[in-house]
């Protein structure tokens, strides 16, 4: 079984060829092709794996299934022993 591990948004992911993860925002509207860099290939069956310095010459492509917004956090601070209150 082949793999990659690629970057994005500051975070490293271990795909296989037809897999689908959700990833940070990335530029681009629906069904947009998208490059994103690869730090390792690897092959389980041969025992091989080649490494990036940090990345390798080539990409990995895939497609923006879709664009969705996470639920909003609330922040709040508080400050003890203050009259200091800022949500």
């Amino acid at each position: 079984m082949k793999f990659a591990v690629i970057r994005t948004g500051g975070k490293q992911y271990v795909v296989k060829e037809g897999d689908s993860i959700v990833v940070d925002y990335l530029r681009g509207d629906v069904d947009t092709a998208v490059e994103l860099e690869m730090l390792a290939v690897g092959d389980t069956e041969k025992e091989e794996v080649t490494l990036g310095t940090p990345v390798l010459k080539s990409v990995a492509k895939g497609t923006i299934l879709m664009q969705d917004k996470g639920e909003k956090v609330r922040i709040a601070r508080y400050k003890a022993k203050t009259r200091n209150r800022k949500s």
